[in-house]
C-alpha cells in the first residue's frame, strides 16, 4: 500500500513539472518578455524618415506660395488704394482753390509711379502763358503697376502738359475741375509677378467721382 501510495506521489510530480515547462531547469519564462517589448517600441525606419521629411517640404512649399499670393494681393489693392485717394485729394483741391486752377494725375503704361500736376491759366485772356508742371511723384507700391490707363483728354490742358513735361508724350492725364466735374477715365493696375489678378477704378466725369471697381 505504501509503495502505491509512494508510486502516485511521483506520478503528480511529474505532472506538474510537465506542466510548467522549464522550472526543472530553473528557467523563468518571464525574461522574455522586456526583450519582445523592445522590438515593438523600435524606432521609424529610414523610409518613413524620408517619407514624413518629403510630406514637409510639400506643405512648406505650399506655405510659401500661399503667403506669396497673398503679400501680391496685399500690395495691389493698396496700390488702387494710393491711386484713389490721391485723385480724391486733387479733387478736393481743385474745388476749394480758386477758378482757373486745374490739378490732376499723369499716368504712364508700365510704370510704377505717377505724377500729380497742375495747370495753371495765369491770364484767362489768353493762352500762351499757360502753364503745366508736375508737383510730385508718388509710387504705387512693391511690385505693382499701370497696366491700361485710358482717359478723355481735356481740350488745351492735355496736349500741353504732354508738351511741357518731360517724357509725357504717351502719357494719359485725369483732370479734376473747380466746379466738381473731371475727365472721364478708367485706370486698370497689376503686379508681373501674378498677372493674371487686376484691379481697377474710374472717374466720373459728372460728379468728379473716384470709384475703386
Amino acid at each position: 500500500m505504501r509503495d502505491r501510495v509512494t508510486g502516485w506521489g511521483l506520478a503528480a510530480e511529474a505532472g506538474a513539472r510537465e506542466h510548467v515547462p522549464g522550472a526543472s531547469c530553473g528557467i523563468n519564462r518571464r525574461a522574455g518578455t522586456p526583450r519582445s517589448r523592445r522590438s515593438t517600441e523600435a524606432g521609424f525606419t529610414f523610409v518613413e524618415l524620408l517619407v514624413g521629411m518629403m510630406m514637409l517640404v510639400v506643405l512648406m512649399t505650399l506655405g510659401a506660395f500661399a503667403l506669396r499670393q497673398f503679400w501680391l494681393t496685399h500690395s495691389l489693392r493698396g496700390g488702387r488704394e494710393e491711386v484713389v485717394n490721391q485723385l480724391r485729394q486733387l479733387q478736393q483741391r481743385s474745388v476749394s482753390e480758386s477758378h482757373p486752377l486745374v490739378y490732376g494725375a499723369r499716368f504712364k503704361v508700365g510704370s510704377p509711379t505717377f505724377g500729380l500736376v497742375k495747370f495753371n491759366p495765369n491770364d484767362t485772356a489768353t493762352t500762351t502763358d499757360d502753364t503745366c508742371v508736375q508737383m510730385s511723384t508718388v509710387t504705387l507700391g512693391s511690385n505693382v503697376q499701370v497696366t491700361e490707363v485710358d482717359f478723355t483728354d481735356a481740350a488745351g490742358i492735355t496736349s500741353l502738359c504732354r508738351t511741357q513735361i518731360g517724357g509725357a508724350t504717351l502719357d494719359e492725364f485725369a483732370f479734376f475741375y473747380a466746379r466738381g466735374t473731371a475727365t472721364e477715365g478708367e485706370l486698370t493696375l497689376q503686379t508681373p509677378s501674378m498677372p493674371e489678378k487686376t484691379l481697377s477704378l474710374s472717374v466720373t466725369p459728372i460728379t468728379g467721382r473716384v470709384n475703386a471697381l
